[in-house]
């Protein structure tokens, strides 16, 4: 079933982008009130004077009007970029729901997926070992930047964030990863999406200290820490959301 949910939200996202890509795309056969006083957003049309290079029959920021209109159909041009978004105007709208519903399915069958392995036991529910371990990285941010002020010198500093942080890597990063199918059935792809957004950013803020400590950076290692601490507290905020 997690094959499937893959190639689903696979699938669904492909459509999504190229269905989005349309928005702001309208064609040319459209109602006519639909399109007059539109501005264009890019160049529409092309005319080739005898001997002369071919030519935009309009200018982007150029608003439609009926003559214009009527030139560019006449010219054969089937379709305009335009500033303005409308609903009744994009060709894309059915394929962008359909690319909705897919990403809904897909969420769906991962989430019944991760659910029925934890209750048939071939996947151990770890959502609560996964919660202790971003508490204890929280709570080790937090005791390192506490810590980091009573230190000698900046060589025991490095010292302390390398030791600190490594275990921060080992253990309670690699907890929370090997959660992920298990937080994803309890949570759902959204709120798993939330989650990791600022888990992740935590997690880069980590590595990054430690190996600016390791490369005797010791600023920047301080000043990724800092910014560890909030991103890894909203982290927290969402798993308990």
């Amino acid at each position: 079933m997690r094959t499937l949910a893959s190639l689903i939200i696979t699938a669904a996202l492909a459509l999504g982008v190229l269905a989005g890509a349309t928005a702001y795309l309208a064609r040319l056969n459209l109602p006519d009130q639909l399109l007059i006083g539109q501005t264009l957003a890019a160049p529409a049309g092309a005319v080739s004077p005898a001997g002369g290079p071919a030519a935009a029959i309009a200018r982007a920021q150029e608003q439609i009007t009926p003559e214009l209109l009527a030139q560019l159909r006449e010219a054969g041009v089937e379709r305009v970029r335009l500033k303005d978004f409308a609903m009744a105007r994009w060709e894309g709208r059915w394929p962008f729901a359909m690319a909705l519903m897919g990403l809904g399915l897909g969420a769906w069958l991962v989430r019944s997926s991760s659910r029925r392995a934890i209750a048939t036991g071939v996947v151990a529910d770890d959502s609560a070992d996964a919660a202790q371990a971003v508490a204890s990285i929280r709570e080790a941010v937090a005791g390192l930047r506490r810590d980091l002020t009573s230190a000698h010198d900046d060589r025991e500093r490095a010292k302390l964030i390398t030791a600190r942080l490594s275990q921060v890597q080992r253990v309670h990063v690699d907890a929370v990863l090997q959660a992920r199918p298990v937080l994803i059935g309890r949570l759902g792809l959204s709120r798993f999406a939330a989650f990791m957004d600022r888990f992740s950013a935590a997690e880069r803020l980590v590595n990054r200290a430690w190996s600016a400590a390791v490369d005797g950076y010791l600023g920047e290692s301080l000043e990724c820490i800092d910014r560890a601490g909030p991103a890894i507290e909203e982290a927290a905020q969402r798993l308990r959301a």
